[in-house]
């Protein structure tokens, strides 16, 4: 249904889709049939579809060096969307939060700049 689902039928999917892998299958299946695409899970219910040589990714080599440099993400893990950003930033010594909701983050932001 989209973005027209309700919250049922959202919930639903996502019940069906951890259980049975949906998304996690099409997103490999097309990566291994497109490899000019790379193709990972956005958030609960989505693919994302994007050129293999851009993404998130490009901006790592924009970053300020010996800045600390914060990340707060949902989809840190393989496949997920955040995941090759979350990696790349780790590498450089950045720091992922990873959160469920904007309530997390809200927190966890609050934490780091309430004095």
């Amino acid at each position: 249904p989209g973005h027209s689902a309700t919250r049922e039928e959202r919930a639903e999917f996502i019940e069906w889709d951890t259980k049975t892998k949906f998304r996690e299958k099409c997103a490999n299946f097309i990566n291994s049939k497109f490899p000019e695409l790379k193709t990972t899970l956005g958030g609960q219910t989505s693919i994302d579809i994007t050129p293999a040589s851009g993404g998130k990714v490009v901006v790592l080599n924009e970053l300020p060096a010996n800045e600390q440099v914060f990340f707060w993400c949902d989809e840190a893990k393989p496949l997920g969307n955040d995941y090759e950003f979350a990696e790349g930033l780790t590498n450089l010594g950045g720091i992922v939060m990873p959160v469920r909701n904007w309530q997390e983050t809200y927190h966890q932001v609050k934490e780091i700049i309430d004095v």
